[in-house]
C-alpha cells in the first residue's frame, strides 16, 4: 500500500537559479537524495506537482522535466 507523502514531511531545499547545474537536474538529484537517505520511500505517492514546484522554487515545466528524468 503506497503512502501519500505530504510536502511538510520532506526536507526540500530550493533550487539555486545561479548554479551552472540546470534547475531540473538539481530537483531530480534532490529527489533521488531523499530516496537514498530513506526520507522518501520508493513507491510513495508524491505531493502534487504544484506543491513540489513551489517548494523547490521552480516552474511546473521544470518540475515535470525533473520527475520524468530530465531533458
Amino acid at each position: 500500500d503506497n503512502k501519500q507523502v505530504h510536502i511538510k514531511e520532506l526536507a526540500i531545499k530550493r533550487a539555486d537559479p545561479d548554479s551552472p547545474i540546470p534547475l531540473y537536474h538539481q530537483v531530480e538529484t534532490a529527489l533521488r537524495d531523499l530516496i537514498h537517505s530513506g526520507n522518501l520511500q520508493p513507491g510513495s505517492i508524491l505531493p502534487p506537482e504544484i506543491e513540489l514546484s513551489q517548494a523547490f522554487g521552480v516552474g511546473r515545466h521544470t518540475m515535470r522535466m525533473a520527475l520524468s528524468g530530465g531533458g
